[in-house]
């Protein structure tokens, strides 16, 4: 215990705006994460993936699935400029409702891709597109998480699989203590720079050289009340597919919020340009704001 203490507490001290890759890994490299919680994502899994929209419509996989690689230029929180990564949020199969019932996903990735969430805007009207996705084949995942707050939230993740996993087990002193620190950095919300995410960063991949085809980690910008989910290149290829999207406005007035959807897109061949249809019900978006500041008054 007395070297893993050490061995983390040098990783905690590195200068991450001298970018020490070399250092990160030779410190990963003497860890043991044998112990670690696995999970095995199902078939038929559905996992949400949000991205705020360009001027015009997207029509292709490719635009709403993980960044190209020519353009994975710096390190975000599983990804490094070497390996860009698919991140999504997952639905728990036994959440108790239907897919398409279950807000927590789609929300998770609402408030990690839009610039209205991420920037904290007060007011903001954002047209973002959300990307509905499937499991095709078992996807081989790990699970970083935090202990402590495993301990005191019951909902911890809003994922039963995964949690029931972790309570099923009794970890290793050693195992809480690399789950606490390692969950810490993914947890972590004081970003300045893109090496404030390297050590998260060089675990993923250093989990996915050891066979793994993407990592689980809490959410930090729902406080770990969900999951995020991030998969490889090549495990997105091969083992997801894009099955609907959605053009929805998000609204955001002081301390009210709403989601209006504009248009629906059905997707039966992924490999091809898809369109989308406007919903014959859709808001209209003057009632919606006048709606929303007339809440914010009360609030």
């Amino acid at each position: 215990m007395n070297q893993l203490l050490a061995l983390l507490d040098e990783l905690d001290n590195l200068d991450l705006s001298r970018h020490p890759v070399n250092e990160i890994q030779q410190i990963l490299d003497q860890i043991d994460f044998s112990e670690m919680v696995q999970f095995e994502m199902p078939i038929d899994t559905i996992i949400y993936r949000a991205r705020p929209n360009e001027p015009k419509s997207f029509s292709m996989k490719s635009e709403l699935s993980y960044k190209p690689q020519k353009y994975n230029t710096t390190y975000q929180r599983c990804s490094t400029p070497k390996n860009t990564m698919f991140y999504g949020s997952p639905v728990s199969p036994t959440s108790g409702l239907p897919a398409s019932e279950d807000i927590y996903p789609v929300l998770t990735g609402l408030f990690e891709s839009s610039i209205t969430y991420r920037k904290n805007k007060l007011i903001s009207e954002e047209k973002i597109t959300i990307g509905r996705w499937k499991t095709t084949q078992p996807i081989k995942l790990i699970c970083i998480y935090l202990p402590s707050s495993i301990k005191l939230y019951p909902n911890y993740f809003n994922h039963n699989e995964v949690c029931n996993i972790i309570r099923s087990k009794t970890p290793s002193d050693k195992t809480l203590v690399i789950n606490e620190f390692f969950g810490q950095k993914f947890y972590h919300s004081n970003i300045r720079h893109d090496y404030d995410y390297m050590i998260s960063a060089k675990l993923s991949e250093h989990l996915i050289n050891l066979g793994f085809e993407g990592v689980l980690y809490p959410s930090t910008k729902i406080q770990g009340e969900n999951l995020n989910v991030c998969l490889t290149e090549n495990c997105v290829n091969n083992k997801l597919k894009l099955i609907q999207a959605a053009e929805s406005i998000i609204m955001k007035y002081g301390y009210q919020n709403d989601i209006v959807h504009q248009s629906f897109a059905k997707i039966i061949d992924d490999t091809i340009p898809f369109n989308f249809n406007e919903l014959k019900n859709k808001s209209e978006l003057d009632q919606v704001w006048s709606d929303l500041q007339e809440m914010d008054q009360f609030s």
